[in-house]
């Protein structure tokens, strides 16, 4: 009969001397792990091998972080994130120790582990170009521009639908930029999808709602990480009576739920007011703004809310303004923010790391995109 006893102690001895061996492997190649440190997250499942976190921070942990969990000073178990969904839950893989025991898993304390990545040689992205609307806004003119240091890439070669910019490696960046940059801008989605799957991009972005259903469900590309843009908004002004008073109620959720999944495939951000929860719901019919390309169609669904003709009325509009300034917007009257852009930022799962890295919200606010300016 086999020592149990031995069998462990051997596993945990082949840990103890395997991870300096792993890090000094990864660092042979430029690779190396941050610091453990805590994180905002707390067990709300075990069902080993996995783990599952919810995250009060969205960008606490991502795929391939390891993540150690301790009670008291006492390390317990530890794993690497397989999945982060929505920014809101974690799941960990165990790859030692167990949490089965822990009666209180709740407690436990959480820390991760970064990998801090080298710089690619090479990164292929496609964007949206200027010729492509979207429902809410288009764009007289598009260009590549990372929010970086001046001259952390010079343009090599820059045509009307591609550029190659080059790294300036004295410039010192905080995340990995890959050393060349080749950027492709895409009349149509369609055609920026099909680049994506025949492996001539490696990293396609595509505004909200675009990305077809095909890709969507996809497993290779299912779980897209989303990346916010710093600036755009839809936003419902109040309208004659509504201008004081009425927007200031909470809008049917249902009707904006609905408008968000139908229209955009729920890739719009809901706006979160803790204060909305508590007012009462007032009907509201919708008036969507002329300027946006696809007001008909957003109309037409709006419609079908049956809102009565009596309802106090609001214009959904879009606003190109920086989100940082949503406190101020929320002080003028008759202006209530509805949704924020999040754009599917789309990888092989190979890359996703990599573009967490980068952060997906860099890479979405690389294409500079300024709509005809227009207040609500």
């Amino acid at each position: 009969m086999p020592d149990t006893g031995r069998v462990a102690r051997t596993r945990w001895d082949l840990r103890a001397w395997g991870l300096p061996l792993l890090s000094s492997l990864l660092a042979s190649v430029g690779l190396a792990w941050a610091e453990p440190a805590p994180v905002s997250a707390k067990v709300v499942l075990v069902r080993e091998p996995h783990v599952y976190l919810a995250l009060k921070d969205p960008v606490a942990l991502r795929s391939g972080d390891l993540v150690t969990f301790r009670k008291r000073k006492r390390t317990m178990a530890s794993g690497s994130v397989a999945h982060v969904l929505d920014g809101e839950l974690a799941v960990v893989t165990l790859s030692s120790g167990s949490l089965t025991s822990v009666k209180k898993p709740e407690r436990l304390q959480v820390l991760a582990e970064r990998l801090r990545l080298p710089p690619l040689p090479k990164l292929r992205i496609g964007y949206p170009a200027a010729s492509r609307t979207n429902l809410l806004f288009s764009c007289p003119r598009v260009a590549f521009l990372p929010p970086l240091p001046a001259g952390a890439y010079r343009a090599e070669e820059r045509r009307d639908r591609s550029s190659r910019l080059i790294r300036d490696p004295a410039v010192q960046l905080l995340a990995p930029w890959p050393e060349t940059l080749l950027v492709r801008f895409f009349d149509d989605g369609d055609d920026e999808e099909i680049a994506l799957e025949r492996g001539e991009l490696d990293v396609a972005m595509f505004w909200p709602g675009e990305l077809s259903r095909h890709m969507r469900d996809q497993s290779r590309w299912a779980e897209a990480p989303y990346g916010t843009r710093a600036r755009g908004l839809v936003v419902a002004v109040g309208l004659g009576n509504a201008t004081r008073d009425s927007i200031a109620l909470a809008p049917d959720a249902a009707t904006l739920e609905r408008f968000n999944r139908v229209l955009f495939r729920g890739d719009l951000e809901p706006w979160r007011d803790p204060a909305a929860a508590a007012r009462p719901f007032v009907p509201i019919r919708f008036e969507v703004d002329l300027a946006c390309p696809g007001w008909r169609e957003m109309q037409r669904l709006l419609d079908s809310a049956s809102a009565p003709t009596s309802a106090r009325r609001a214009r959904l509009s879009y606003l190109d303004a920086p989100i940082a300034t949503l406190d101020s917007l929320r002080a003028r009257p008759g202006v209530t923010p509805l949704f924020l852009l999040r754009c599917p930022v789309v990888c092989g799962p190979e890359l996703r790391s990599y573009v967490s890295a980068l952060g997906a919200g860099a890479l979405v606010d690389a294409l500079d995109c300024t709509p005809v300016a227009r207040e609500p």
